[in-house]
């Protein structure tokens, strides 16, 4: 009995032996019919590759084109590549299943996990590098950022100082050349018609007003206390300067006048120190540099030709003032400082 018994478990054994090794036999053929069916699909793949690139090398034979060398270097590259897919695709894909040792399988693994252990360390600790690189350069930027600030806003406000100083002794220079004008000075008014005559001409207290009296034979004037023309600085509506205008031209004519500027100007520009003498016709050119008009409103108008040269910049100076005239630099540093 302890035979029959022992020969039905071993007949049972080999039985089951034969079961597992049939199951594995499917399942190791059916693992080849999909290998093989990979390679065949990669090897359908390339032929496609290369059917698609040959039409194109025969079209550019036949009208006659010759191909780039990029192009003959792309296709180079795809038979090459082609090649060593169909010669190393046996070697990558093995139809038979290979028996693993388990032994060396671990092995193999754990030398695997090791590596990539040591990878992925390697991969976080530069990441952290660049990470704390990152920071630093954030940091220096932001204080590379404020102190080129900090030096624009000093400079931008060294410039606002500097322009406000300038403004502070233009200012001064201003009050004193109304005080200036505010005691007269004489100037010849040149007429629309007859002769020209030496008037002065006076700001108000308030340099609102230019007033203007005649002298006497001795050149001091008449009526100061009570002029007796008085104009209003707010209705000049512009300030003219030369001899451009339509009543210097028609007092001595626009070809003689161009003549006599040309023969004002010397070496030194049209800058002279001797005074203005009588003006007459022939020689009102010659003080072109010193001479300017006044357009009033209402049509009406004031020519004059000053004594000096520095008498007509004191006027054209102190009209800035009360008419507002403000040059570009002046406007900006206004805007700057909000008035």
């Amino acid at each position: 009995m302890v035979q029959l018994d022992r020969a039905r478990e071993r007949e049972a054994i080999m039985q089951e032996r034969h079961s597992i090794e049939a199951v594995r036999r499917t399942v190791r053929e059916e693992r080849c019919r999909q290998r093989r069916q990979w390679i065949h699909q990669i090897k359908e793949m390339n032929a496609k590759f290369l059917e698609q690139v040959r039409p194109l090398a025969e079209e550019q034979k036949k009208k006659c084109e010759q191909a780039t060398a990029k192009e003959d270097a792309a296709e180079r590259a795809l038979v090459a590549d082609i090649k060593m897919i169909e010669e190393y695709l046996p070697k990558l894909i093995s139809l038979e299943d290979i028996p693993v040792n388990p032994e060396e399988a671990d092995i193999i693994r754990r030398q695997f996990d090791e590596v990539f252990t040591q990878e992925e360390q390697a991969y976080l600790a530069s990441a952290e590098e660049e990470k704390s690189r990152k920071e630093r350069l954030g940091r220096g930027l932001e204080v590379y950022r404020q102190r080129m600030l900090d030096e624009y806003v000093a400079k931008k406000n060294e410039k606002l100082h500097d322009a406000e100083a300038t403004e502070r002794r233009l200012s001064s220079v201003v009050d004193q050349v109304l005080n200036y004008l505010r005691n007269g000075v004489c100037v010849t008014k040149i007429p629309t018609k007859g002769s020209a005559r030496r008037r002065l001409y006076f700001l108000s207290e308030d340099c609102k007003r230019i007033h203007s009296c005649d002298l006497d034979h001795q050149g001091f004037p008449l009526n100061r206390k009570r002029p007796p023309v008085t104009m209003w600085i707010r209705d000049i509506e512009k300030v003219l300067i030369g001899l451009s205008i339509t009543s210097f031209v028609n007092y001595r004519g626009e070809a003689q006048l161009a003549k006599t500027r040309q023969e004002a100007v010397s070496d030194n520009g049209t800058h002279r120190h001797d005074p203005t003498q009588n003006i007459i016709p022939s020689s009102l050119g010659t003080n072109n540099h010193r001479a300017f008009a006044l357009l009033l409103r209402g049509g009406k108008s004031l020519e004059v030709v000053c004594e000096t040269g520095s008498d007509c910049e004191a006027w054209l100076v102190a009209l800035k003032r009360p008419l507002h005239l403000r040059t570009p630099a002046e406007r900006l540093l206004e805007e700057r400082r909000g008035t």
